[in-house]
């Protein structure tokens, strides 16, 4: 078992005058030795939990470079062998290695997310993903990645009228939330059949 906690982390480059910061960061990550590897069994546990990151000018994600709170746990199964090559990850996908990821939960602008599902590597070793996620504060959202030029007007108006009637209502009364498949296939990515 491995750990790291850091807590008021601040990276700075003064040539570019930029700063990576974190208000806390803890990584967990186990080894397990399951008394026979199989696919169906975990080789492998991880954990994170990241909170107020502020990410450098270079990552120019659309809706700013704060991450207020990320959490993962997800679990590596089927057996995989070192060093993280091409051969190995091959040979793990070969095998039917996929991770499942029992939860993950992120705040990034108005967007909060929870999610869980199962992620895999096609024959290009690019990312497969079936995952059911619930989603808030997707209207501002949209509206931001609208406005920065990710997607366009209409694409965003469409996003809202598809998403706005299979919300529903919290009953405290708060805002709107939505439960739907996201799935990547062939680098794309798809939130309950729209092309994001």
């Amino acid at each position: 078992i491995a750990s790291l906690t850091v807590g008021d982390l601040e990276v700075r480059d003064k040539r570019r005058d930029d700063l990576l910061s974190a208000r806390h960061i803890h990584f967990r990550a186990a080894r397990l030795f399951p008394s026979e590897l199989t696919n169906e069994k975990p080789a492998f546990d991880l954990s994170a939990d990241i909170r107020d990151l502020f990410l450098p000018k270079g990552f120019s994600l659309p809706i700013g470079r704060k991450i207020e709170s990320f959490r993962v746990k997800l679990q590596f199964m089927g057996p995989f062998n070192r060093p993280v090559n091409r051969e190995n990850l091959e040979a793990w996908r070969d095998e039917g290695g996929i991770i499942e990821i029992s939860s993950l939960e992120s705040r990034y602008g108005p967007l909060q997310m929870v999610a869980s599902g199962t992620l895999a590597l096609d024959h290009e070793l690019q990312p497969l993903a079936a995952m059911s996620v619930n989603l808030q504060g997707y209207i501002p959202a949209l509206d931001q990645l609208s406005s920065v030029g990710v997607i366009g007007p209409g694409e965003a108006a469409i996003a809202k009228l598809v998403l706005g009637t299979l919300s529903r209502r919290e009953v405290d009364g708060g805002q709107a939330s939505v439960r739907l498949p996201l799935n990547i296939r062939d680098r794309v990515l798809r939130a309950g059949g729209i092309k994001l």
